[in-house]
């Protein structure tokens, strides 16, 4: 198999961190940063095209930044610097400039969640009404006010609890378990592209307001250590028992985790242009320099640039596929993930239809789309910073992790026409052998 990453961002979580998978039962790894393998499922087309691995591949010819600035990268299939000698240090972008006016002080006690000083005032109501709807506990249909018609089938009750305020959601905890910030998303490749499990969907989920969800998921984890330095690299590897027995898995499906990303700049990526997008696009490495980025262009056309595998074309696409397969919550153009096999799960009340309307969806996305990115946590001409930079540079970081992007012009303030600095094309990369 060969490895299939999306650039991972530093304003976002999006790519290799995020929405993120393993070939077969106990093949998936997924590290406490977000190291992920990728099968290439889901529910759109996928690009089912091997495991992703996001994580530092440590062998005895793997990246090694001597003293002298000797880098040499020959697993990958990729040198990038033999004997470049002493690195120059390079000042990298100013912290408070990591997002533009969306920049916001690392003060708060929930970063994640803060809403930009400059926000204008026709957007501070459905960027409220959008916060709201992020951080409320959906109820079963029946319930009380406007967030009702969770599940039956579900991950989390809310957006917040995937997605804290202060921090990357936790995704392993103690004696093996996962919590909420990891998924399972479930795929068979019919020859055609990849589809959802014939009986349990297009992901695992685990709770349900019956009771037993459709499976419980859990970890071990070896250890081995590294073949230079003192690394050693951890190896989680996911099993799982299905709770609804007369449901196993589908012959050929392929469980894979995903761990939930951080969300912020999410507007500004999604206004980087098609155009901008395929000029960076080199899927045969015509140019020879190793890196083989491509765009994955959905069955409509549109191309791909959030989730793992760059399956959503937008910020409302990826939002409405959250609320559909993580919460249970029908959208104007996503139903819940209740297949042909689970009755029970297609007779349940609903909340409406759908169970959170357009304007609801807008104000979700209007949110999201202009969080405050607080500033990098790093210090104006710090040495050691400025020669990490240069060294990312040396050794062809940057080939993949586009240090800044531009938005064209418009009529948003804060997302249109801004210089930002998210360290990422947006492209899907071939990481070699797994």
């Amino acid at each position: 198999m060969r490895a299939v990453c999306i650039g991972v961002a530093v304003v976002v979580g999006v790519g290799c961190g995020g929405p993120v998978v393993d070939g077969d039962l106990d093949a998936g790894v997924v590290e406490d940063a977000g190291v992920v393998e990728d099968s290439g499922v889901g529910e759109d087309a996928g690009v089912g095209d091997g495991d992703i691995d996001a994580g530092v591949v440590v062998g005895e010819d793997a990246g090694v930044v001597e003293d002298a600035g000797v880098v040499v990268v020959e697993d990958a299939g990729v040198v990038v610097v033999e004997d470049a000698g002493v690195v120059e240090s390079r000042e990298p972008p100013a912290p408070s400039t990591i997002a533009g006016a969306l920049t916001v002080p690392l003060s708060s006690s929930a970063p994640f969640l803060t809403a930009p000083s400059v926000l204008p005032p026709a957007l501070r109501s459905r960027f409220s009404i959008g916060r709201e709807l992020f951080v409320a506990d959906w109820v079963p249909a029946g319930g009380q006010g406007l967030v009702d018609g969770l599940g039956p089938l579900f991950n989390a009750s809310s957006c917040v609890a995937c997605h804290p305020g202060d921090r990357r959601a936790t995704s392993h905890l103690p004696g093996g378990e996962v919590d909420k910030g990891l998924l399972i998303r479930l795929g068979v490749n019919d020859g055609d592209g990849w589809r959802g499990d014939v009986g349990l969907g297009h992901q695992l989920q685990p709770l349900s307001i019956a009771g037993a969800g459709e499976g419980r998921v859990t970890t071990t984890t070896t250890t081995a250590s590294a073949a230079y330095a003192s690394v050693s690299l951890t190896s989680p590897r996911l099993s799982f028992v299905l709770t609804q027995l007369a449901l196993p898995l589908q012959a050929g499906a392929a469980p894979g985790a995903r761990v939930s990303p951080v969300l912020l700049g999410a507007g500004l990526l999604d206004r980087i242009t098609d155009t901008d997008l395929l000029a960076r696009t080199d899927p045969n490495d015509d140019d020879g320099d190793g890196i083989s980025g491509r765009v994955h262009r959905l069955a409509d056309g549109r191309l791909g640039r959030f989730g793992h595998k760059a399956l959503a074309a937008s910020t409302t696409a990826q939002t409405e596929a959250a609320f559909a397969n993580d919460i249970g919550i029908s959208t104007p153009t996503r139903s819940i993930d209740c297949t042909s096999a689970q009755p029970a799960c297609l007779q349940a009340p609903t909340g409406g239809s759908p169970e959170i309307d357009a304007a609801g969806v807008d104000a979700v996305v209007t949110f999201l789309s202009h969080l405050g990115v607080p500033a990098a946590r790093r210090e104006v001409g710090d040495a050691s910073m400025a020669r990490g930079a240069a060294l990312f540079d040396a050794v062809g970081c940057v080939g993949c992790h586009v240090e800044t992007q531009v938005t064209p012009a418009g009529d948003d303030v804060l997302l249109d026409g801004v210089t930002f600095h998210p360290s990422t094309d947006l492209l899907l990369h071939d990481l070699g052998p797994d």
